[in-house]
């Protein structure tokens, strides 16, 4: 998997457009993904634990602390959310 410049939401409607997709056809693929087998989950999460791991490796220090930080803000903000959740549930 080749890591290039990110495509724009905007090109990949217009991609898909162009290939004869209607907005219905679009719309449901990305709310209701296709079925997939265990080996093409299992190939699916190698790709993308390959890609990881090429990222990961093409970042500096630097990135990668802003990684942490962005992660870990956003696994504190979930936990409050559902902290708040539970909460409000009692």
């Amino acid at each position: 998997m080749k890591m290039g410049k990110k495509k724009s939401n905007q090109s990949v409607y217009d991609e898909l457009k162009a290939k004869g997709y209607t907005d219905e056809d679009i719309a449901e693929s990305f709310i209701f993904p296709a079925e997939r087998t265990p080996e093409q989950d299992a190939q699916w999460a190698k790709e993308l634990n390959d890609f990881r791991e090429k990222r990961w490796a093409a970042m500096t220090e630097e990135e990668r602390e802003k990684e942490k930080k962005q992660i870990n803000d956003l696994a504190e903000k979930f936990r409050k959310e559902d902290e708040d959740e539970t909460s409000s549930d009692k």
